[in-house]
């Protein structure tokens, strides 16, 4: 009987489109440095992810956007 190994993370919910991004090296360390920063959320283990702190930069510079 062979067993079926456990995916990683959570469950995809189906919402929400999956893209994928080449980032330099320079880029994805500011993104860590950034998101060292942050304050922790209590009851989240590790802090935030590199795609959490992403969506969250993405958000905060369109938040700046006069429109």
């Amino acid at each position: 009987m062979v067993k079926k190994a456990k995916k990683r993370g959570p469950k995809p919910t189906g919402k929400g489109t999956s893209i994928n991004v080449r980032c330099h090296p320079e880029f994805m360390a500011a993104v860590d440095r950034w998101r060292a920063a942050q304050p922790r959320q209590p009851g989240v283990a590790g802090g935030m992810t590199r795609p959490q702190a992403i969506r969250a930069l993405a958000e905060l510079g369109l938040e700046g956007q006069a429109r």
